[in-house]
């Protein structure tokens, strides 16, 4: 539809046609199955809400959703949105978030955005809620599973890869999907780890380090973006103007649709900052917040009644339904309301294959190696393994967000993707030998026992396998019901009763690989102890025991590189690499009373932010500058040769960090991650690594909070992970 067409339909709405656009249903008011993700609240107003609802969340029945769709458009001009929470893919399930972020590959992470709009558009999907690019520094918030990790510059970079793999060359295309960044704004930033509590945060912090990632996905023309639970410095994020208005619409020019999250407007209520839900309307309004997700604010009982006073106009009413009403015109649903219901037969097998493909390379290129004595892995072809753990039983290796629709695939269990390679020669055995977690932990979810009443038989034969294998592979981990959304722990920690069996496991075999599945950080500093080999493999997707016999037999190498900081104990979080200096800095171990310390364990990380080990290894050398005096408006380039010193050919993430010497009033951060490259080196190959450094990475919220670059020293540092300081040069900003 042109402009004058979408003016003309919407002048001919009535207010209750207007509102309906505004206000977002669950089925289950329809009579209809769908997934409900937040607290169901059914005193909405229903009363001819099928002629009026703008759009429905999570859906997932193809022929269902296009009936409601039929059913609509008897009543109504314009067609429904159907929203879902796509999070780590639709049919075709991909590693979760963090692992996606520890490719350090912006080109794979936007191919799995692409593979799954593809699939998801097919079912029938105009919309996901995705990315959710919160920053979180602090692990024990459950939905660090959903976000790309504690950096600033990475999270931005998969922000950006994101929404372009949703939405592609134009939303026109019958195979995209408009993308929805999600929380805006500082949702993981809660001052005590819990999922929805309050934020604190001052105007320089939010922009230098929280905001970034959700501008990167505006400036990448994301279509939608939703509000927070959260309160920012005491005001609720779905009514604070500051955020919602100032910055987001007038500073950063969004022309988007802006949509809260499940039932939020409502808790403007419980925080007590309103009298009433019509005066949250009328606030909603003046955040140009254009759609209540099943809040029932939005709703001829309260936005009605706001514009029957006067406090909410017409005009505001119709630049909110303009907005909703231009992104069903850019995905083309006035032309054709049923485009997006294809089916699934419309993908093809080959198609099919090659997703599955990017799935598996994707386990490959995020697992993280963060140990490897003696060489332990990769494991010969020929050896004795045991397969110990509770994971043993389990091959849906993903989170809640990609098992509350039955389109998935799921993967195979361990001993049939050892089984479908057959080149593999030796002799595996597999046992469970405990409980993801005691029967004692009291969860209102929790993982089902594959112990049953059985625990100690398990366990014996655990035992008793593990003396007879040349190497055990255990496979442990946390269960996706301790992660996620309202997910949040005060110990970080694998569950006692998986480490109980690790360390009867040690006694008799020493020979241990650990394949570590979870949804966040956590402590591993026994686990480092007793296992001479560790892979980080989050939650791997659907292909993700294929791709862990890649990577345990040598037909490919763990490339990924940590997210997060990983704490020695629980107690370091808030834990990330790019502090300040403060006066009372030491050097890691020296004891002095008046130092910045822990008394009980060492500052610093068991493993840092950026730290990844291979099958290789690689030595950096020559760091050059070509000119240690940057100019502004120009550029400077630096360089430095890596060399593959090890036998195996591998990926090498080099890693550029800036340290901002001196400024004016403001402490910089001792570090932050800049640019980084990642690399294929064949075993004793030497590459040039080059990069550019600009006026603009050098920028940042001053104390004035003016974004600029002030004049100065700076150092560079290239390596291999953020606590690599080996390789640095000086320059000047002029």
């Amino acid at each position: 539809m042109t402009k004058h067409e979408l003016k003309e339909l919407l002048n001919s709405l009535t207010l209750k046609e207007k509102i309906g656009q505004m206000f977002q249903a669950l089925p289950h008011i329809f009579g209809e199955d769908g997934a409900i993700t937040g607290i169901f609240d059914e005193n909405v107003e229903t009363d001819d809400i099928i002629a009026t609802v703008g759009s429905i969340l999570n859906m997932y029945d193809t022929e269902r959703m296009k009936k409601l769709q039929e059913q609509h458009l008897k009543y109504s001009k314009i067609p429904l949105l159907f929203m879902n929470d796509i999070i780590h893919g639709f049919n075709t399930i991909f590693p979760i978030s963090p692992a996606l972020a520890a490719t350090f590959n912006p080109r794979l992470i936007k191919e799995t955005a692409r593979i799954t709009a593809k699939e998801s558009a097919a079912f029938g999907i105009n919309v996901t809620f995705s990315p959710m690019v919160d920053i979180s520094r602090d692990a024990r918030w459950g939905r660090v599973c959903e976000g790309y990790g504690e950096d600033t510059y990475l999270s931005s970079i998969c922000s950006k890869s994101m929404v372009e793999g949703y939405q592609g060359e134009s939303l026109q295309n019958d195979d995209t999907i408009a993308a929805c960044v999600k929380h805006f704004a500082l949702y993981g930033a809660p001052y005590d780890g819990r999922d929805y509590n309050n934020v604190d945060m001052s105007e320089r912090m939010m922009r230098n380090d929280y905001l970034p990632p959700y501008k990167a996905a505006v400036d990448a023309n994301v279509a939608m973006i939703m509000t927070a639970f959260n309160t920012i410095n005491g005001t609720p994020a779905t009514i604070n103007h500051h955020t919602n208005v100032d910055i987001l619409r007038d500073e950063w020019g969004f022309d988007g649709v802006s949509i809260t999250d499940y039932g939020s407007a409502k808790m403007c209520l419980s925080a007590g900052v309103v009298d009433n839900h019509t005066e949250t309307a009328q606030l909603l309004i003046e955040n140009k917040v254009d759609i209540d997700m099943m809040g029932g604010v939005y709703g001829l009982k309260y936005l009605g009644e706001a514009v029957k006073s006067g406090t909410v106009s017409i005009e505001q009413i119709d630049e909110c339904v303009m907005r909703i009403l231009k992104l069903k015109n850019k995905l083309g649903l006035f032309e054709n309301p049923y485009k997006y219901f294809k089916g699934s037969d419309s993908i093809s097998e080959s198609e099919r294959v090659n997703h599955r493909a990017i799935a598996r390379q994707s386990v490959s290129e995020s697992s993280t190696l963060v140990k490897n004595d003696d060489s332990l892995l990769p494991i010969a072809k020929d050896k004795k393994v045991a397969f110990i753990g509770p994971f043993v039983e389990k091959n849906d290796l993903t989170t809640h967000w990609a098992q509350i629709h039955g389109e998935r695939e799921i993967g195979l269990y361990i001993n049939e993707a050892v089984n479908s390679f057959p080149e593999l020669k030796g002799e595996y055995s597999y046992s469970i030998g405990c409980p993801y977690l005691s029967d004692d932990k009291e969860l209102s979810e929790k993982p089902e026992n594959p112990c049953e009443n059985n625990a100690k038989l398990y366990e014996k034969e655990a035992i008793e396998q593990a003396k007879k294998a040349d190497t055990i592979v255990m496979l442990m981990g946390e269960p996706h019901e301790l992660f996620g959304e309202s997910g949040s722990r005060t110990e970080i920690t694998i569950p006692e009763v998986q480490m109980a069996l690790l360390r009867k496991i040690n006694e008799v075999n020493k020979n241990i690989v650990v394949v570590l599945f979870n949804g966040r950080p956590l402590v591993l500093s026994e686990l480092s102890e007793l296992a001479k080999s560790i892979i980080i493999s989050w939650y791997p997707g659907s292909q993700g025991y294929l791709g862990i016999c890649d990577m345990l037999f040598g037909y490919t190498s763990p490339s990924g590189r940590l997210p997060f900081s990983f704490p020695r104990k629980s107690g370091q979080v808030p834990l990330f690499y790019s502090n300040i200096a403060t006066g009372h800095d030491h050097p890691e171990g020296q004891f002095h009373k008046y130092v910045l310390r822990y008394i009980d364990t060492l500052n610093s990380p068991l493993y840092p932010f950026g730290y990844g080990l291979s099958y290789t290894e690689f030595e950096y050398s020559n760091l050059s500058l070509s000119s240690s005096t940057l100019k502004r408006g120009e550029k400077i380039t630096v360089s430095i040769d890596v060399e593959n010193i090890g036998n195996h050919d591998g990926f090498e993430t080099v890693q550029l960090y800036i340290r901002d010497v001196k400024s004016r009033l403001v402490a910089r951060p001792l570090k932050e991650l800049k640019a980084f490259e990642k690399k294929f080196i064949k075993s004793g190959e030497k590459k040039t690594v080059k990069f550019e450094i600009a006026e603009e990475m050098l920028k940042f919220y001053d104390k004035d909070c003016k974004f600029n670059a002030e004049n100065g020293e700076f150092i560079v540092y290239i390596g291999s992970h953020s606590l690599d300081d080996s390789n640095s040069a000086n320059f000047e900003l002029v």
